[in-house]
């Protein structure tokens, strides 16, 4: 061999030599992940060419390519690489790329690589792998070809297959190997399998070259196009077999298959177009015009993806704007009503997805342009028209902000629009729900008008509210006719107006009816911190009862040598003094004793009054008396001497069974009159003797009074008793 003189040496070893010792000397280091789905990694050589049988190809340099244009961009250079390249593939487990020789000047075919950001390459040695220590083309191809294409599922096992380097060459030879690699310098081959067609029909199916292959990881399936029938084929990497999918639409070879994380497959052919391909069908579609690639020898693989990001939050917003910022607790649900985020783009559904319970949400993806969320209760449908966005009746939007900083769009209606480059990520897109308060209506039992300027106190109002518990701040929506129904105060100020009053204080609410007979209603709601108001509901009050007093008990009835008289009032208005009457059987009544009145009052009062000469049996009955002499008579109640036990009435508290036991009262049938507390009647029970048990199921739960008495109205006993 001729020598070369030693500057000549010096000049290659500057030239050319150096930078692939720096890149081979270094240890490979992963591919950072950025960026959106717009790019793959490809491999190429500039020229390749078969002489004699011996096939030449030049070292091989690495690109990016982005898929919109076909824009191609240098990653390493082919002094870098220093080796002719083939079946690139990523591994998403350590994010390296991987690829074999297709021409070693020492190896020949088939010595694998792991290849570096930094352009550095690390041999991998591998057990089993189909290798070639001759670069002769004829004898690669009539022992299967050489391994040309290779993707990674998501384990980390890397798929290759053999190709033909000659046109010419016959058999259906191709041959795929599973592969796993490890993070050290070895990998095993698992599994081999020669492809097969037995659903082929046409006898020139037999003369296939799988060209490219790429993993599927949604079906767990091998998707190869092939160069001879422009056909997109499914292989069972387990048995060899595959079956055609359907027809590429195109004539020129493909040169790689590549595929992002969301499962967008990508092509490139020999003019450098990028396709999109459909793996149901089979069919590409163009993405790129054609590019000068100028390669003899490529292949694509799928790249480092770090999809763009739009995320944000669902806030319980329990003070809305009043701090001027969208905050709160997290929550996916309005309620219990599930809530959705929906990424709208040209009035139509990109994606729709579930808020988490936690209120966060995250879209990733390709986002380039003008996009909406929308927050609502119902799901979208990807390519439809956005869903009704609306929520329960009970919540409602108080706040719409991008950023954790105060602000907000000012609409507050759960959408908030944006503008993105691709690749372009953006968090913080954030919304703020509230839980409208609540009203109900409420009412008093009709009452006596007091008359003139006097005043009652206006029923306690009933809200409430999920983020503040009680409100603090009421609108009075409508004001009473101060001439026919009376005056609205508050803190001693009348009311002409509707108004809102913040630090409500129900003490300081009061009503001075007009005088007589009236049933005066206003409307009210609440408010809680977020602004946000009730519904409305109503108040009522009732002045229409025109008695002097409302007797809500009278009764009469043996204590020890006397018989003791009690009644009770709900109501008395103008009353002077009650007098108590007696009369025997057979006369009249006549006044035996008198009990000075409170005169004005809406509470329950107890009288009483003890007969201390009693007859053996006799009736009595009560006499209201008003200031201006005004009388009103009660019912009269009989009463006599005749020795009983009293009623024994057991548990107490009790839940919803209440036994009564009874000695016999000759042939008096007995009555069990169950009040509450307030002087209502709210049950009555006949009693015939013996043990009785009676239902109190339909009570609520309180103290209550019971009246055992016989037919012709004489008390025999009282008792107090508690339901639970």
């Amino acid at each position: 061999m001729k020598k070369l003189p030693t500057m000549r040496i010096a000049l290659i070893l500057a030239g050319i030599c150096l930078l692939p010792f720096v890149a081979r000397s270094q240890t490979p280091t992963p591919f950072a992940c950025s960026g959106s789905d717009g790019f793959g990694y490809y491999i190429s050589s500039a020229t390749s060419a078969t002489q004699s049988g011996v096939l030449r190809i030049s070292d091989s340099r690495l690109s990016r390519l982005t898929t919109a244009t076909g824009d191609r961009t240098t990653v390493c250079t082919a002094a870098q690489l220093d080796v002719s390249l083939n079946a690139l593939a990523f591994n998403p487990q350590d994010n390296f790329l991987y690829a074999v020789s297709r021409f070693d000047s020492s190896q020949f075919s088939g010595r694998l690589y792991r290849i570096g950001a930094n352009c550095a390459r690390q041999a991998i040695t591998v057990n089993g792998i189909r290798r070639f220590t001759t670069n002769n083309a004829q004898t690669v191809d009539n022992n299967g070809g050489a391994i040309g294409s290779g993707t990674f599922d998501l384990d980390g096992n890397y798929y290759v297959n053999t190709s033909y380097a000659l046109t010419n060459s016959t058999g259906f030879r191709n041959l795929i190997q599973k592969i796993n690699i490890s993070s050290g310098s070895t990998a095993t081959v698992e599994s081999t399998a020669t492809l097969t067609c037995p659903s082929c029909q046409d006898a020139g199916d037999n003369k296939l070259t799988i060209t490219d292959i790429i993993f599927d990881e949604t079906s767990g399936t091998l998707y190869g196009s092939n160069r001879q029938r422009n056909t997109l084929y499914r292989i069972n990497s387990a048995t060899g077999v595959i079956t055609p999918v359907g027809a590429t639409g195109i004539t020129n070879t493909i040169l790689g298959l590549y595929k992002n994380r969301f499962g967008a497959v990508r092509a490139i052919d020999s003019e450098g177009i990028i396709y999109s391909v459909n793996l149901g069908t089979g069919a590409f579609t163009q993405l790129s015009v054609a590019e000068d690639i100028r390669s003899g020898n490529a292949d694509a693989a799928s790249g480092c993806y770090a999809p763009a990001v739009l995320s944000g939050n669902v806030f319980a917003d329990g003070n809305g704007r009043s701090d001027d910022t969208v905050n709160g607790t997290g929550t996916g649900t309005a309620g219990t009503v599930p809530l959705f985020a929906t990424l709208i783009q040209s009035s139509s559904v990109v994606t729709s997805l579930a808020v988490n319970s936690d209120g966060t949400y995250a879209f990733e993806g390709d986002f380039a342009g003008n996009y909406e969320i929308r927050i609502g209760r119902n799901q979208g449908t990807e390519g439809a028209a956005p869903p009704a966005q609306n929520l329960p009746t009970t919540h409602v939007f108080v706040g719409d902000n991008i950023g954790t900083a105060a602000g907000s769009d000012g609409s507050n209606n759960g959408r908030l629009s944006f503008t993105l480059a691709l690749g372009d990520n953006l968090s913080d897109i954030n919304f703020g729900i509230n839980t409208k308060p609540t009203a109900q209506n409420v009412s008093e039992p009709p009452q006596n008008n007091p008359g003139g300027s006097n005043r009652v106190q206006v029923p306690s109002l009933d809200v409430a509210d999920a983020e503040d518990g009680i409100p603090t701040t009421i609108l009075v929506a409508s004001i009473p006719d101060s001439s026919a129904e009376g005056i609205l105060y508050y803190n001693g100020t009348a009311l002409t107006r509707s108004r809102n009053i913040n630090n409500f204080d129900e003490t300081l609410f009061e009503f001075d009816p007009a005088d007589g007979p009236v049933v005066v209603t206003f409307n009210y709601r609440s408010r809680d911190r977020a602004t946000t108001q009730s519904n409305q509901a109503t108040v009522t009050m009732d002045f229409s009862s025109t008695l002097p007093i409302v007797l809500v008990h009278f009764s009469a009835a043996y204590d020890k040598q006397a018989v003791r008289v009690d009644w009770e009032t709900a109501t008395e208005f103008d009353t002077d003094y009650f007098i108590v009457q007696r009369r025997a059987a057979d006369g009249e009544f006549s006044e035996i004793g008198r009990v000075q009145a409170t005169g004005y009052s809406n509470e329950l009062l107890r009288y009483s009054f003890l007969d201390r000469q009693p007859l053996p049996e006799a009736y009595y009955r009560l006499v209201d008396v008003d200031f201006d002499g005004t009388t009103t008579y009660s019912k009269a109640v009989y009463v006599t001497n005749e020795q009983a036990e009293l009623p024994q009435l057991y548990p107490s508290p009790v839940v919803d069974q209440l036994t009564i036991t009874l000695t016999s009262r000759k042939s008096s049938q007995l009555t069990a009159n169950f009040y509450s507390v307030s002087g209502k009647l709210l049950l009555t029970e006949q009693l015939t003797g013996g043990k009785q048990v009676v239902s109190l199921a339909g009570l609520p739960a309180g103290l209550y009074n019971v009246v055992i008495s016989d037919v012709r109205g004489g008390r025999v006993s009282t008792h107090r008793i508690i339901k639970r």
